[in-house]
């Protein structure tokens, strides 16, 4: 079974564990938390009680929903785990009033955001000697809510249906 949890302002050691190995221990980012994470919703992905992926959204003005922090354990990849978070934090952060999202994509993983329906805005620029693009999508693309499902409260599990 496949289940979301969404915390406020704190991410838990799971979510934590899930970003320090994709980002730092496999890709070599220096930083992996910041000021922002006193700040966001925060996504936890378990499949089987097995944490899997992570994520975080926030926004600064309630209408544009910033989408970070995707990562998806490696052995977790190519089964449609990163497309399924992606889809939990739009339905998330349209819930709470999103008009567009926005997301800093790494230029290597740019045709994963193309796919999912987002578009490049602007120049590449240099997040740790890393390429990233910044990478937009309006919120009237997105389904929300899921059919037969009331909508977590933070700290809450949500079941995700056919995925992985």
């Amino acid at each position: 079974m496949i289940e979301y949890v969404w915390t406020q302002n704190h991410l838990t050691k799971e979510g934590y564990r899930v970003r320090f190995t994709v980002f730092v221990l496999e890709q070599h980012f220096a930083i992996e938390t910041d000021e922002r994470d006193f700040h966001c919703w925060h996504l936890l992905a378990r499949k089987d009680g097995q944490p899997f992926g992570a994520a975080r959204i926030f926004s600064d003005d309630g209408k544009e929903w910033h989408i970070g922090r995707v990562s998806v354990l490696p052995e977790f990849r190519g089964c449609g785990a990163g497309a399924a978070l992606l889809a939990e934090c739009e339905r998330k952060a349209k819930s709470l009033g999103a008009e567009r999202f926005a997301l800093d994509a790494q230029v290597r993983v740019r045709s994963f955001y193309e796919r999912a329906g987002y578009t490049a805005v602007g120049e590449e620029h240099l997040d740790e000697y890393c390429p990233h693009i910044l990478m937009q999508k309006s919120a009237q693309d997105v389904y929300n809510p899921r059919p037969n499902s009331k909508r977590p409260r933070a700290g809450e599990s949500s079941p995700a249906h056919g995925l992985l």
